[in-house]
């Protein structure tokens, strides 16, 4: 599979474990957004997205090499019935003028 990066411009440039480039530019995020950010706001939100991409360095971490793919945590099994042939427009069927080998007939579309 291969890796994509986030490679967005910013003075404050960091390097994954892998010696590659992530940047993070909040200035294009929030304009694309179109969301106005404080400096305050861009210092504690560029904080968070470190913080996330580390967190991402933690999963790349994981030997998964033995794994199986999954794409269902939990095994699930079809629970079906039989399906029963029953007639539940009785009432339909009694009050319908038009009825041609138990099937309600329409007006025919010219």
């Amino acid at each position: 599979m291969k890796k994509q990066h986030l490679r967005i411009k910013n003075k404050n440039q960091k390097t994954h474990k892998n010696n590659k480039m992530v940047n993070i530019n909040l200035d294009s995020i929030a304009k694309t957004a179109h969301i106005d950010l404080s400096l305050a706001e861009k210092a504690k939100f560029e904080k968070q997205c470190n913080e996330i991409l580390k967190m991402f360095e933690q999963i790349e971490e994981i030997d998964v090499e033995n794994v199986a793919p999954s794409f269902q945590p939990i095994e699930v099994k079809n629970i079906t019935r039989e399906d029963i042939v029953c007639n539940k427009n009785h009432k339909q069927i009694i009050l319908s003028k038009d009825l041609e080998d138990g099937f309600f007939v329409g007006p025919r579309i010219k």
